[in-house]
């Protein structure tokens, strides 16, 4: 629930993260694969068949990339990952800002460990 009181509070405290919101809104809208947002946190992904879909994740990412040196909103790219579900994998390796992005096997993810088997072990 959003609380628009201003006048018992300092300008901006209350409506920051609804105003953050709100700026983030089309970030994803000029990229084709699907986007996942939770707070600051964000995962982009799509299902790789062919080489022509590791093009398109690339190119999506390159893409967000310019998103953010636009609205100078820029990516931690030192936390950026890649990670590979099920099947074999048939990817290349993905660069943001020019950096290769380390693969991980395991990632914690709002307090659940995701493995790119997806079992639960390391519950």
């Amino acid at each position: 629930m959003l609380d628009y009181d201003l006048q018992r509070s300092p300008p901006g405290l209350k409506l920051g993260p609804l105003l953050f919101l709100i700026f983030m809104n089309d970030f994803e809208d000029e990229i084709s694969s699907n986007v996942l947002k939770f707070a600051d946190d964000t995962k982009i992904f799509r299902e790789l068949k062919y080489n022509m879909d590791c093009s398109r994740l690339q190119s999506d990412l390159d893409k967000l990339v310019s998103w953010s040196q636009k609205w100078q909103m820029e990516f931690n790219v030192k936390k950026c990952k890649v990670m590979h579900v099920g099947g074999e994998y048939v990817g290349s390796p993905y660069f943001m800002e020019g950096n290769r992005l380390t693969v991980d096997e395991t990632e914690k993810d709002l307090g659940i460990w995701i493995t790119s088997d997806m079992k639960s072990s390391d519950q």
